[in-house]
């Protein structure tokens, strides 16, 4: 007897372990769910989006486990399955939203072959067709910011925070670079996040433009805003950028000497 309930205390830790695992927020845990079972991750994928949905439109304190099994046509049960509670949901919506965006930009300054400018099209327009994709994903933050645990509020805004420092350190490389004006940086920073973070607000699926297109379009207007005017080219701040000055200035002395030998 005693061996058996010994055997099944066994039994239930491996089950509680294996359970916790497949609810972490962890990049590489969820990759193993998803290869071990789509399905499995593909419900879990659903239950996100779903309770997303029921958070921003009910509110985070009215929406119940049960409603968010409702909507989906699912036992009370089943939620529990993967997730344990309310918080643990909206933890999970943070670290594969939130953590995502922040871990896209610095993979961008890994890529050392991008300019300073390419790095900020990427960024933005990444973060614009992710943020457009992700629906109700996006706003649970900010429409629930009173609403959720003191502990994932300050995790938020620890990431918003980072996030507003990497914007401002491409900012800065382009300025230092030659590429962009001398502007102020946080304001400029500020100004690009609340542009891209906007769209989440007006964009609709029935629209006549895509994500991608939303994002060409806004960074365009990015890019030329912080482009630097020929005719007020600022002193270079490092060597790479002088020299980048000298051959633009060589490249024109070609140009301007080549026109006046086909006119004589």
């Amino acid at each position: 007897m005693a061996a058996t309930k010994k055997r099944t205390g066994a039994a239930s830790k491996k089950r509680s372990k294996k359970s916790a695992a497949t609810r972490t927020g962890s990049s590489g845990k969820v990759k193993r769910g998803k290869a071990d079972n789509p399905r499995k991750e593909l419900v879990r994928e659903r239950l996100l989006e779903k309770a997303a949905e029921l958070f921003c439109t009910n509110g985070y304190g009215r929406t119940s486990i049960n409603d968010i099994a409702d909507s989906l046509s699912l036992k009370r049960s089943s939620v529990y399955h993967y997730f344990s509670n309310k918080e643990e949901i909206l933890s999970a919506l943070f670290d594969e939203e939130a953590t995502r965006r922040c871990n896209g930009i610095l993979e961008l300054f890994d890529l050392k072959t991008l300019s300073p400018t390419e790095r900020l099209i990427r960024a933005v327009t990444d973060g614009i067709v992710m943020r457009l994709k992700a629906g109700s994903r996006f706003l649970v933050f900010d429409r629930l910011e009173a609403e959720v645990p003191d502990e994932l509020r300050t995790r938020y805004n620890r990431s918003r925070r980072q996030i507003l420092d990497l914007y401002s350190r491409m900012i800065t490389d382009g300025i230092k670079a030659g590429e962009f004006r001398d502007v102020d940086v946080q304001m400029a920073a500020f100004a690009v996040i609340g542009m891209s973070n906007w769209t989440a607000l007006w964009y609709s699926p029935s629209g006549n433009k895509s994500p991608a297109e939303i994002a060409r379009i806004l960074v365009d207007i990015v890019i030329h805003g912080l482009g630097r005017h020929d005719d007020a080219r600022k002193t270079p701040r490092t060597l790479a950028a002088a020299i980048t000055h000298l051959k633009e200035d060589v490249a024109l002395i070609e140009h301007l000497s080549e026109f006046e030998g086909n006119s004589g």
